[in-house]
């Protein structure tokens, strides 16, 4: 479905939006090197699903990371110069585990793509360092939805995008897909009006 798509034209690449990804990204960086305890230019950083690898940019400004994308889709590889290494294929390839462990590993909009969440969480937490950080932001359910209301509260949001997202994850859910994966939710939290959801994970 996504290795012919084309997902990252027009605005993500207007200077507005690369600036509030800066702003945005820069900020959970920074956290996230903080939670760790490392300098910025010792930090290893793997961006899955990268699209146009935001969180590798920020690391690329903030100090000299090692830097690895991970795409099924080429459609950015190319344009993102910022990263060390952009790998367009499944995150089993061995490039990526060739440079494993590593002390951050982001998934934006990914993880309400694959079929297989905690079997792809399970893939990543072994390439991630004992004290490192899986920082996972993805579209939540509509606010105060229950099981009881009706379908125009799903047909009226802007994240119902079927067939591409498969499922959606609560704060309870992706605790016990990740405790499955043999990983911990550190912290849960809520961004774009409810929309979305930020979820950091650690090693149990």
């Amino acid at each position: 479905m996504y290795e012919d798509s084309v997902q990252f034209a027009g605005s993500y690449r207007e200077e507005e939006t690369i600036r509030g990804a800066k702003e945005y990204y820069g900020g959970c960086y920074e956290q996230l090197l903080g939670d760790i305890g490392i300098e910025a230019n010792q930090a290893k950083v793997l961006e899955v699903g990268a699209g146009r690898a935001w969180m590798c940019m920020v690391a690329a400004d903030v100090g000299k990371a090692l830097t690895v994308a991970q795409d099924v889709s080429p459609e950015c590889s190319a344009e993102c110069a910022w990263v060390d290494t952009y790998v367009v294929g499944e995150i089993t390839d061995p490039a990526i585990s060739a440079r494993a462990p590593y002390d951050i590993i982001s998934l934006t909009h990914v993880i309400e793509h694959v079929p297989y969440p905690v079997e792809f969480m399970s893939t990543l937490s072994r390439m991630l360092q004992p004290r490192g950080r899986m920082f996972i932001t993805a579209p939540h359910r509509p606010q105060n939805w229950s099981k009881d209301a009706p379908i125009s509260v799903w047909e009226s949001w802007s994240y119902n995008h079927v067939p591409g997202h498969l499922q959606y994850f609560s704060a309870r859910a992706m605790e016990i897909a990740a405790r499955a994966a043999g990983l911990q939710l550190l912290r849960w939290s809520l961004h774009e009006d409810g929309q979305a959801f930020e979820a950091i994970l650690s090693h149990a």
